[in-house]
């Protein structure tokens, strides 16, 4: 796949996750669905921040380094901070610090595990 089609379907994924993130769907219509994703709603936080960081460090060939974490790190806290407080004035949604917490660790984790990956099939 090239490297073009692989940093859209991030950009894809990203502006999903807004999405769904700021949306005010009414959860009336919703019913069947928000009831299987309820008692997951936290695994949910953690791995949609996990894949976005590790689609991103693969599509955009990010080198490993603690500079880039921080700006990844700086990157996710923006993000998902200010998806969860746009959620505070939308009816059907909730706002939540632990929510952001997962998001935020989520994304760590995806940094460390893409880290480690990438130092075991490209030694130096």
């Amino acid at each position: 796949m090239s490297s073009m089609k692989i940093k859209i379907i991030f950009i894809i994924y990203y502006l999903l996750i807004l999405f769904l993130s700021i949306n005010n769907f009414n959860i009336d219509q919703l019913k069947k669905l928000y009831i299987f994703f309820d008692d997951k709603d936290k695994f949910m936080h953690f791995s949609q921040y996990f894949l976005l960081v590790i689609l991103g460090l693969f599509s955009f060939k990010v080198t490993m380094n603690g500079k880039n974490f921080v700006l990844i790190l700086i990157f996710i806290m923006t993000s998902s901070g200010l998806s969860e407080f746009a959620q505070i004035y939308l009816s059907a949604r909730d706002a939540s610090y632990i929510d952001w917490f997962y998001d935020i660790g989520g994304g760590i984790s995806g940094f460390i595990v893409f880290s480690g990956i990438n130092k075991l099939c490209y030694k130096k």
